[in-house]
């Protein structure tokens, strides 16, 4: 199979899409594919959706957010430029009468379901498959469609959805394409990864130890109440969040600082200012060495900072407006002043639920802020997905 009009290139997909297109065919056009993040799924969906098309059949895209939607509405409309694509989800309202693909969000295909116009077949694509487990959203799961495909960097849920609801759905899963694979394939750059810590200053330090001692008083109110699980810590914390909405009493009001307490703590982390001096030699470095190119292309050095929601806004608003923290206090314009001037950064956050469709291919620095210990493959994502476009 050839992608084409990609980028106004004429492009073919790698060696490990077609042998996974080979292996979904053989498996009656049904099936997931798992492969890691930003190896290429998308153009491997988008040939299958491809595919289906020139059969006369409808095609439905089901993605997890409203920026996944414009951003395979986009790759869409670049590639099959003959194609009527559609959007579901927003203030859009497209419908499968209408368009030859409809991109729709995971909420809007559950709730509006979507289906084949007439006698048409249906292929069913589905990103992020994984998420579709829950109660509400599995709605999206539309038998309807006789072929599926599911996509996905990790299918793994925390319940048995995967076992008892996705993998009958989709047929199985027909092929898995692994981090180490996509790098000796030239797909994914290896990357080189250096942990920096950061200490926190005098009055952080005290806060933390404050909000530490209120979170160690609650727990240990909280391991009296009956029934409390204590491990695994997820099911702790789901059970606590539920005792905080429906218990008035003493526990409810021990969940509450519980939750609160946890909340503040990994704020705290999250925020520390020493993670702006942190950045300030990676900013003056990057603007040194790229001066000359940055003074004759504006906009072409790029950082992505990929954090907590609530770093990336303290951290926007100290690029973007003057350098001053939340809490009103003058932040050195020292640190980001060069970098402000000469470079456009571009904020991403929230990997797990976004992934990184929306990675320019310019990017030289990739700097990933953790309020602790990464999660799951919070790491291995962010370090591929840089490592797709840039040798460093």
């Amino acid at each position: 199979m050839v992608l084409t009009n990609l980028d106004s290139e004429r492009r073919q997909l790698y060696r490990w899409q077609l042998d996974a297109l080979i292996s979904w065919l053989r498996c009656g056009r049904r099936g997931v594919i798992e492969a890691v993040t930003g190896s290429g799924k998308t153009d491997l969906a988008i040939a299958a959706a491809s595919d289906a098309l020139r059969r006369g059949h409808f095609v439905l895209v089901v993605v997890p957010s409203r920026v996944l939607m414009e951003q395979w509405h986009t790759a869409l409309c670049t590639v099959l430029t003959d194609a009527r694509i559609g959007r579901l989800g927003d203030s859009w309202r497209d419908t499968a009468d209408t368009c030859d693909v409809l991109v729709a969000t995971r909420h809007s295909a559950a709730a509006y379901k979507p289906i084949p116009p007439g006698t048409a077949g249906g292929l069913l694509i589905v990103d992020e498959c994984h998420g579709l487990g829950g109660k509400t959203l599995r709605r999206a799961l539309l038998a309807e469609y006789e072929e599926r495909l599911g996509l996905t960097a990790t299918l793994e849920r925390s319940d048995d959805a995967v076992t008892d609801l996705l993998l009958p759905f989709f047929g199985g899963a027909c092929y898995r394409y692994g981090f180490e694979q996509a790098i000796a394939d030239g797909v994914c750059a290896r990357p080189r990864v250096a942990f920096v810590g950061v200490p926190l200053s005098d009055g952080e330090r005290a806060e933390y130890v404050a909000v530490e001692h209120r979170l160690v008083s609650a727990r240990q109110h909280l391991r009296g109440v009956p029934d409390m699980p204590l491990e695994p810590f997820g099911d702790f914390l789901a059970a606590v969040a539920h005792l905080a909405e429906q218990d008035s009493g003493a526990d409810g009001r021990a969940a509450r600082d519980y939750l609160d307490a946890f909340s503040k703590r990994r704020q705290i982390v999250a925020q520390s200012t020493g993670k702006f001096s942190r950045v300030a030699p990676f900013s003056v470095r990057s603007c040194a060495k790229n001066a000359k190119k940055a003074k004759s292309a504006k906009n072409q050095f790029k950082i992505v900072f990929l954090a907590l929601l609530a770093f990336l806004a303290f951290l926007a608003q100290s690029v973007k407006r003057g350098c001053r923290l939340h809490a009103g206090q003058p932040f050195p314009d020292r640190v980001f002043g060069q970098l402000r001037d000469a470079v456009d950064v571009q904020f991403f956050h929230q990997i797990s639920a976004m992934g990184f469709g929306g990675l320019d291919t310019d990017v030289k620095l990739g700097c990933h802020f953790f309020g602790g210990a990464p999660f799951g493959n919070e790491l291995e994502d962010f370090t591929l997905a840089l490592g797709k476009h840039a040798e460093n």
